[in-house]
């Protein structure tokens, strides 16, 4: 919303590409991201497959820099990693299981908002 206000009132300062993540110490690694994400899509199941090709390396920590965002926009998080990845997650299985997501978002949007 900030990012959105701010395109309204200087859209040649404000477009460009942006960041919006965790902070730094709310990382969580590719593995415990798979085990969040997959403990909420239930019935549905993530398979993940491991390359024995040591020429293809995965990261083992993905990392958005969100430094702009948090200085310029003065954003902060208000969920953490964790229930981000839930509520992602949540609309998926919904959106596979062919429900209709315009509830859930508006739902969502309002917790988010919600939150101090």
């Amino acid at each position: 919303m900030k990012l959105g206000y701010y395109l309204s009132i200087k859209p040649k300062s404000f477009s460009e590409s942006w960041n919006f993540g965790p902070k730094r110490n709310q990382i969580k690694n590719v593995r415990n991201l798979i085990k969040v994400l997959s403990s909420n899509l239930y019935p549905f199941q993530l398979k993940v497959f491991y390359s024995k090709n040591k020429k293809v390396e995965e990261a083992k920590l993905l990392q958005l820099n969100s430094e702009k965002a948090f200085n310029l926009l003065k954003w902060k998080c208000k969920w953490n990693m964790e229930e981000a990845i839930e509520k992602t997650a949540v609309w998926y299985k919904n959106f596979l299981l062919r429900k209709d997501t315009k509830e859930l978002i508006e739902k969502q949007i309002r917790e988010y908002f919600n939150k101090s």
